[in-house]
């Protein structure tokens, strides 16, 4: 729901972002182009080869071994965990994607195992040797869906899930040696935050006067003109490891599939490649160091993305050697799209310097990586044009975060924004007209914490780009130095900042957790207690997959917040089946089908479903045996006859034929009965109360174990058992 309201934002009644059949004609395009002719021109002939730019003078014999990396890393394990670490991903042209592979590579033991061996007997045969193209053509294969751009066409490659997974482990292995060869040259390589840093480098460089003015070069079509030949041969010299990987997966065309049909992807990096990055970064090293000749000049690269910092003359010196080398290596610089931003002092000494070079010269701002840097109204019309589209979803959020620590925002947006997320946003979600401060603040908290991760721009956006500040300095200072290094005490001063950072960010958080505890109604502060217990905000942050039952309708999901903050939820019957008013205290604990009810059957039969893919003999609703003459210590043990557990399990423990009993409770911890005590308490009290009533019986009768599950209305398990404890999260990782 939110989702497509963001897209409806976003577009503004275009169809920007819809998928395109190659037989259609592109929007915009004059004379009419149908969208396979445009896929075809972004995916160029191959380039001719320039050996004087080719670093690799001699070609390495086949059998020739990386220098020092050992691929024997890469086992089994290591694959099943990076499956395991996927959350979620479209599928290639297999159709299979990241949940079948999960599935396939963890439910099924040995075969299972065999697997992901096997898949990493491929990733070392794939670093270690060469192999031939055509046995691995279906393994590179990536599908390519057109986007509507409106106007234009926007191709994304989406390629094997396994091949990304094969990918992550190299990279897992290669990062300290790409990073090596990569320097602070080209910030795409796995540096630590390196749009920040490029960002606060331009912007700390220009404020300062120091330079005349700030060149942001954006190149054409850069992936995927890029000349796959020299990149290869650079590649293989600077980091042979890799080198002999991309040799492998780029010797051959690769097929780019657009529904039925095939466009052969032969030069440049192919769309859907994980490698893709890696690879451009280390093509384009040998043509920043060529750049480098030109003294003076502070050069900035993420990708693609290019900056240049110093003197006019010396900018103007600096972009007509990039055109020229640019060609080379199949970096093809757009002038009409690139901007120098000066002074108003330098703007006619500037065009008239750069009037034969198509490149726009502007005074007021330019946008650096999503950031603008230039005059204050500059940078408030491009604030307000963000925040306007500022909503609570995970992608948005997160353009808002980095937007909020590469520039510093004013006070005067940040309130508006609050105002329109507290006002309009809040209410949508929740139903309730109107939140006090409390309860805003409450809100803001992550759901770890009971809140909903709402933030408040107020105190959200200063404390960020502060803290980018100093996570970035280090970086910056290398940065500005301008020779390229990379020390290694620079990385780990800013891990070492992060997590000091990262830190302090904990602990505002329990300081507000307190303060917004200390300021609540007593009605309150039982579920605020409630929503900061382990398991209870799950739901609000798991996927919401239809399959699993975790894709709640809005009204299902505006209920539940406003069971969850204490809230009365709209819409609610006046009176229960029961003959009882209707209240939300009464629902969760009402004997005639109430939620309490419901919760324990589901809770049960997912624990059996559970079970029966670890243990043996999984049995639900065991009868115990009647007894026959035993006599029980405890006068509220039970006695009847028909008396029945919820699961039996055989072997949990590992003893051959002895048989484990569970009993599942569900009790609301809001209702009068558990008033003044701890949640702690609350689970105690109820684990003992089963325990007097089915422990001695289980134990002298049945000659088996006993283990309470006591729930809360909150999804919480209390299992005071070390050892039980143990047993359920080994079992839930098998």
């Amino acid at each position: 729901m939110v989702r497509g309201a963001l897209r409806l934002l976003n577009n503004a009644g275009s169809s920007a972002g819809l998928p395109l059949l190659p037989s259609a004609t592109v929007s915009g395009s004059d004379p009419p182009v149908s969208v396979k002719d445009v896929l075809i021109s972004k995916h160029p002939a191959p380039s001719p080869f320039s050996p004087s730019h080719c670093l690799l003078k001699d070609t390495p014999a086949s059998d020739h071994e990386p220098l020092g990396f050992e691929f024997s890393q890469i086992d089994g394990g290591l694959i099943k965990n990076c499956f395991l670490k996927m959350n979620m991903g479209a599928a290639g042209p297999s159709g299979m994607d990241v949940a079948h592979w999960r599935k396939v590579c963890s439910s099924f033991a040995k075969e299972s195992a065999d697997l992901c061996d096997a898949i990493a007997c491929v990733t070392r045969k794939i670093c270690s040797s060469y192999v031939d193209p055509v046995g691995i053509s279906a393994l590179v294969a990536c599908r390519l869906i057109a986007l509507d751009k409106d106007p234009g066409v926007r191709p994304i490659g989406i390629g094997e899930v396994v091949r990304r997974v094969m990918s992550k482990a190299i990279l897992g292995i290669l990062k300290s040696e790409i990073l090596e060869v990569a320097g602070s040259r080209q910030m795409c390589a796995g540096q630590e935050s390196p749009c920040e840093s490029i960002v606060h480098s331009l912007r700390s460089l220009f404020d300062s006067g120091s330079v005349d003015g700030l060149l942001i070069v954006d190149a054409s079509n850069a992936f995927n003109a890029l000349n796959r030949s020299l990149a290869l041969r650079n590649i293989l010299f600077l980091c042979p490891s890799l080198g002999r990987v991309l040799i492998n997966t780029y010797r051959d065309d690769v097929s780019l599939f657009v529904g039925e049909e095939t466009i052969p992807s032969r030069e440049g990096t192919t769309q859907g490649d994980p490698l893709a990055m890696a690879m451009f970064a280390l093509a384009t090293v040998p043509l920043i160091k060529s750049l480098e000749e030109v003294s003076e000049v502070t050069q900035l690269w993420y990708a693609d993305d290019a900056s240049a910092a110093g003197s006019l003359s010396n900018l103007k010196t600096w972009w007509e050697k990039l055109s020229q080398l640019g060609k080379e290596f199949g970096y093809f610089p757009n002038a009409g799209k690139t901007s120098l931003l000066v002074s108003n002092e330098n703007y006619k000494r500037a065009c008239a310097l750069f009037q034969d070079t198509g490149v726009k010269v502007v005074t007021d701002g330019v946008t650096v990586l999503g950031s603008p840097i230039g005059s204050p109204a500059f940078v408030k019309e491009h604030i307000n044009a963000k925040a306007a589209y500022c909503g609570l979803s995970h992608g948005l959020y997160g353009h808002w975060t980095y937007f909020c620590r590469s520039v510093l925002v004013s006070d005067d947006v940040v309130d508006s924004l609050e105002e329109c997320i507290r006002n309009v946003l809040i209410p949508a979600i929740t139903g309730k007209d109107a939140v006090n401060d409390t309860e805003r603040q409450w809100l803001s908290l992550p759901t770890r914490f009971g809140g909903m991760g709402i933030i408040n721009p107020k105190t959200h956006s200063s404390q960020q780009y502060h803290d980018s500040l100093a996570v970035t300095d280090p970086m910056v200072q290398v940065l500005l130095q301008g020779d390229g290094q990379l020390p290694v005490d620079t990385l780990i001063e800013t891990v070492k900042v992060k997590k000091q950072l990262l830190k302090k960010k904990e602990e505002s958080h329990k300081v507000m957790c307190e303060l917004v505890k200390s300021e609540l109604p007593n009605e309150h502060v039982r579920l605020f207690e409630i929503g900061n217990e382990k398991g209870a905000s799950v739901w609000l942050t798991a996927l919401p997959l239809r399959e699993h039952g975790f894709d709640l309708h809005k009204g299902a999901f505006r209920d539940a917040v406003c069971i969850r903050y204490g809230w009365r939820p709209p819409d609610l019957p006046s009176s229960c089946v029961c003959g009882h008013a209707f209240s939300v205290d009464h629902a969760l604990s009402c004997t005639y089908g109430g939620f309490h009810t419901l919760r324990h059957n589901n809770v049960r039969d997912l624990l059996v479903s559970l079970l029966k893919d670890v243990c043996p003999n999984v049995c639900r609703e065991p009868s115990l045996q009647p007894l026959s003459g035993e006599r029980l210590f405890h006068r509220s043990a039970c006695t009847e006859d028909g008396a029945r557990l919820d699961i039996a399990v055989e072997e949990f423990w590992g003893y051959q034929g002895r048989r484990s009993f569970f009993d599942v409770r569900v009790f609301n911890p809001l209702t009068p009965t558990y008033r003044g005590q701890s949640l702690a308490s609350c689970y105690k009290r109820n684990e003992e109360d089963k325990k007097r009533k089915y422990d001695e019986r289980v134990r002298e009768v049945e000659h088996g174990c006993f283990a309470p599950l006591v729930f809360s209305a909150a999804v919480k398990i209390n299992l005071n058992n070390k050892e039980m404890s143990e047993r359920t999260r080994v079992s839930s990782m098998m």
